[in-house]
């Protein structure tokens, strides 16, 4: 077990100095490159549907990072989905009134927050598997992917960049339901 927490530290170090990297990047353009790049893997079946704001939204934050957030929670979008759904992606901002803490997470704080919403018409996730979806290494499925391995961290990772810029994500979910991320 210790060379998880050796390459634990290599990842977290790793995080913190593309951090360090931030500048402004328009939310709208990076999620519609994501989305471009990912358009293979949508199939004939697979509609997409996005929303921005008339005023683009520009967030602080190291360009490689939001973009690995947007693909993170889309692949695990069209995972879910099989052959067959619908994406849609849009931004706004809010005022958010502190949250409650979740699967061992701290409370999200009050605040204006810029917010990129994803959602899936997939089948949803049970109780037991959304309370565990921020867990490392937790995955549902039991092969591996076209990357050539088992999903499971994508949702930790999404929270753990998210954190290092103040930000939060929130995971709605039941089983037979869309999934909005």
């Amino acid at each position: 077990h210790n060379y998880l927490k050796e390459f634990a530290g290599k990842l977290s170090a790793l995080n913190r100095t593309s951090a360090e990297r931030r500048e402004k990047v328009s939310l709208a353009a990076m999620a519609e490159g994501v989305l471009t790049e990912l358009s293979p893997r949508f199939g004939e079946h697979i509609r997409v549907s996005t929303k921005w704001p008339k005023q683009a939204l520009d967030v602080d934050v190291a360009p490689d990072d939001l973009k690995q957030i947007v693909r993170e929670v889309c692949l695990n979008s069209i995972e879910s989905m099989g052959e067959r759904g619908e994406l849609r992606v849009w931004s706004d901002t809010a005022d958010l009134a502190p949250g409650p803490g979740e699967a061992g997470r701290p409370q999200r704080p009050g605040g204006r927050y810029v917010r990129l919403c994803i959602e899936d018409t997939g089948p949803g996730m049970t109780p037991e598997v959304r309370r565990r979806a921020f867990e490392p290494y937790f995955t549902t499925k039991a092969k591996t992917n076209a990357e050539g391995y088992r999903a499971g961290r994508g949702f930790p990772l999404v929270y753990g960049l998210l954190r290092q810029y103040d930000g939060w994500v929130d995971l709605k979910s039941e089983s037979g339901r869309t999934t909005r991320v």
